[in-house]
């Protein structure tokens, strides 16, 4: 019988993907806040926090995100574009959480899609 000190130990899985948390998002402009809190975007993201959305994710793409409902007013990232107006835009998103008294999940959910210029997408081809 092994004794605790003889058992072999796991090591937790480092994660192999960059993540974000809030500290990580970019300070709005007053025209960003004020854009987040457009009655348009509240009724939007209200609908996607509705119960039977649970479970549903959406990938928007004019924020380059894909967002979960999680339930319970969370919506969740699973992905953001690594650009900065990427990173903005979930800044926004953020915002228009916060207004619905939501919350929005990032580290460790998040997975930052590497950015990478189109000069360099067209080498990598060839």
């Amino acid at each position: 019988m092994l004794t605790q000190q003889q058992m072999p130990t796991r090591e937790e899985p480092k994660n192999q993907y960059q993540t974000l948390d809030h500290d990580d998002l970019p300070v709005l402009c007053i025209d960003d806040i004020t854009s987040s809190l457009d009655r348009s975007n509240t009724e939007f993201i209200l609908d996607f926090m509705k119960t039977e959305n649970i479970g549903r994710y959406l990938y928007l793409e004019q924020l380059g995100a894909t967002i979960q409902n999680v339930g319970r007013k969370v919506v969740r990232c699973l992905t953001v574009d690594g650009n900065e107006s990427s990173l903005v835009g979930l800044a926004m998103l953020q915002c228009t959480v916060r207004e619905v008294r939501g919350k929005l999940e990032l580290a460790p959910y998040t997975v930052v899609i590497p950015y990478v210029a189109r000069d360099q997408e067209v080498e990598n081809l060839d």
